[in-house]
């Protein structure tokens, strides 16, 4: 927590302000939280004078519980308010277009270059298992876009490793658990660590305090050399940039009248 308040919304606001402050009067730029304050409801509010609106949930790889759930409260919003949906265009996920591998490789990159290290993990927000849609399957997702960022950075499949943090309860998650690769890592001798969390675009409880102050705790406590947290894309400029231009660009504006999807390289 920060003493302006949720880390979450503090870094979500500023990615806001970053985007409307570089589109000018072009776009209107709102933010609605799921859970808490401001709303998507209050989101939908601003969006009054706008005809056509594109609603971005900022989960990269796609899944029920947050990606859908978010969709759906934005629809039953703009239904509320009489919108034509048929201008509406939903982003379901992101989790291999350029615009955000390219900009994650970047701040992994910087990371590296700043902090060399033995081993890069890749940590994603868990899920239970129940709730995998083998249809629509979040656990491959994740996999993909690590794959995608690896070649990206030129890494061997020996230099880096997915797992999944954030569980709860005596449920069965998805694995591996994050907590539990870091002890199999300095089994193999491994000294130094850098951890980034992809399936996060802003720094939050789950990246700042379960990451780099427990997760960093426990592999000082197992006797690594070093831990180097990599943050989250936040309001990085190059994001913002690449974000911009996928917005932007021609064939996106025309798929938004056609409801096909966006293409896969536009802006990069």
């Amino acid at each position: 927590w920060t003493d302006a308040g949720s880390p979450l919304l503090v870094n979500t606001l500023n990615l806001r302000d970053a985007l409307q402050k570089k589109l000018e009067g072009s776009y209107c730029v709102a933010v609605g939280m799921r859970y808490g304050n401001p709303s998507i409801q209050d989101a939908v509010e601003l969006l009054q004078p706008c005809k056509k609106i594109i609603v971005f949930p900022l989960f990269p790889q796609f899944a029920k519980a947050t990606s859908q759930s978010s969709i759906d409260c934005a629809m039953n919003a703009l239904q509320e308010k009489k919108y034509n949906l048929n201008d509406v265009h939903i982003i379901e996920d992101f989790y291999q277009e350029d615009f955000y591998i390219h900009s994650v490789s970047s701040i992994i990159q910087q990371s590296l270059q700043q902090n060399p290290t033995d081993f890069l993990l890749m940590s994603y927000h868990g899920l239970p298992k129940r709730q995998i849609d083998p249809n629509n399957n979040y656990q491959q997702k994740c996999y993909v876009t690590s794959q995608r960022i690896a070649e990206t950075l030129n890494l061997s499949s020996e230099k880096y490793q997915v797992s999944f943090q954030s569980r709860l309860g005596l449920a069965k998650w998805i694995e591996p658990y994050t907590d539990r690769v870091l002890t199999e890592l300095r089994k193999k001798n491994i000294k130094t660590v850098s951890v980034v969390c992809p399936s996060f675009v802003a720094d939050c409880v789950e990246t700042l305090e379960e990451i780099n102050i427990r997760l960093r705790a426990q592999w000082m406590k197992l006797g690594g050399d070093a831990f180097h947290f990599i943050p989250c894309l936040n309001a990085d400029e190059k994001w913002v940039e690449r974000l911009i231009l996928f917005f932007t660009c021609s064939t996106v504006i025309d798929s938004m009248q056609k409801q096909s999807c966006f293409p896969r390289h536009c802006g990069d």
